[in-house]
């Protein structure tokens, strides 16, 4: 089979024009594959599978992971219809949002991915995944998520309507634990776009790594066991 041949037929069954990236060769190779007679051997087939799968394995290293934003600080305002609490302001209701902050949330907005929530000190204290939505509505949901099973805080219920203000010597009020949504003690986030065939893996990897620190409920497992 002729070169051109070869290239055409590639072209059929990959769907893409951008061959010489995806062999990874040269444009002067290309361009002298596609004018060319002759027909290819054994030898040079197998040369241009191993090029092509070197340049697919380089070209997944750097497209596997991708930083989207790291140890963000968290700046809490209500969504637009005010059903839920965001962690970075993209409305008008604390004034108009930075182009920092609209290019942060259209990024978490078209990338799917997994994504980390830190307390005041830096310290992980949950991982999650967005696989079967983008990154931005799957933060937003896990961060007005109830941690009743998994966090408790200590904490006085004091008035929010407009009393009189009684010292606690007059007026004790009992210290009771409370359930808390994530958004009561997260302080900071990252998140990750990561191909979609590794993001369970990762979220995985996440989660059973740091499994003394972090308090996701359920521990998840990998790809190679999670049918045992």
């Amino acid at each position: 089979m002729k070169r051109r041949d070869v290239l055409a037929a590639l072209e059929r069954a990959t769907g893409r024009s951008d061959l010489q990236e995806y062999l990874g060769v040269t444009r002067q190779t290309m361009s002298n594959w596609k004018k060319s007679d002759r027909d290819l051997n054994a030898v040079e087939v197998a040369k241009i599978i191993k090029t092509a799968v070197a340049a697919k394995h380089i070209s997944v290293c750097y497209t596997a992971i991708k930083p989207i934003v790291e140890f963000y600080p968290i700046d809490m305002a209500e969504s637009r219809c005010g059903a839920k609490i965001e962690p970075l302001s993209t409305n008008t209701n604390k004034g108009v949002p930075t182009l920092y902050q609209e290019g942060l949330h259209d990024a978490l907005s078209t990338r799917k991915g997994v994504y980390i929530f830190y307390d005041s000190r830096g310290r992980a204290i949950y991982a999650g995944k967005a696989r079967d939505q983008f990154l931005w509505p799957e933060i937003v949901s896990v961060f007005n998520r109830d941690r009743k099973d998994t966090q408790e805080l200590y904490y006085v219920n004091h008035p929010s309507t407009n009393v009189d203000f009684t010292v606690a010597a007059e007026y004790n009020r009992q210290i009771v634990k409370h359930h808390v949504k994530l958004c009561d003690v997260a302080a900071f986030f990252s998140a990750y776009e990561v191909d979609g065939h590794l993001i369970d893996d990762v979220e995985s990897l996440l989660i059973r790594g740091f499994a003394n620190d972090l308090l996701n409920k359920s521990m998840e497992r990998f790809a190679s066991v999670r049918d045992l």
